[in-house]
């Protein structure tokens, strides 16, 4: 049995009421949920063998993007970095409700990782209306958590480190430069047009 994110972040099991959700709809397998992050925009990130997966066809009304982005994060899920990734693109989805994705942090328990993608981005240079959103964001998952805040250790590999949510051009495999390197730019998905 595969190693979930929960186990490597030290955290207990939580069968969650979204993952129940996600079955009803048909998306109870992982790659399921990312063929359907790629469908919603998040074209960054290749997603193999789950290309060949049949996605139900599931309109925003069925399954928002705020429960896609916690359905990628849950901590039940084998630990890929991948699922991480994935949300963090589509956190930048314009239009995203800050209190409902805290809401969700918090009822599917993954306040910690939600939290820390939210953090990285506020250390990335952005348009002023992601730099708001992001900085609601944080104070939403602030107020939501009712605790302490969630703690993270970054230096641990659990999560991905803050550069693979940017793209950041002048730089290729090995650290070697192409050219000037750029101020790194969060990864955005790009919406289908109608």
């Amino acid at each position: 049995m595969a190693i979930t994110l929960n186990q490597q972040l030290g955290q207990t099991q939580h069968y969650s009421v979204l993952s129940r959700k996600l079955d009803r709809l048909g998306l109870g397998y992982t790659q399921l949920l990312e063929a359907l992050a790629v469908k919603r925009g998040a074209y960054h990130y290749p997603v193999g063998k789950s290309a060949s997966y049949s996605v139900p066809d599931t309109s925003e009304e069925n399954l928002s993007t705020e429960e896609l982005i916690t359905g990628l994060l849950l901590g039940q899920h084998p630990h890929r970095p991948q699922l991480i990734r994935l949300a963090a693109q589509l956190l930048a989805t314009p239009g995203l409700s800050p209190k409902r994705l805290a809401t969700l942090a918090v009822q599917e328990r993954c306040l910690t990782t939600i939290s820390y993608i939210t953090q990285s981005a506020r250390n990335v240079q952005q348009a002023p209306e992601q730099t708001k959103f992001w900085t609601q964001l944080a104070a939403e998952l602030n107020s939501a958590s009712k605790h302490s805040s969630p703690s993270y250790d970054t230096a641990s590999g659990v999560l991905p480190h803050p550069s693979r949510f940017v793209a950041q051009t002048g730089y290729v495999r090995g650290g070697n430069r192409t050219a000037a390197p750029q101020k790194p730019d969060w990864l955005a998905p790009i919406l289908p047009q109608e």
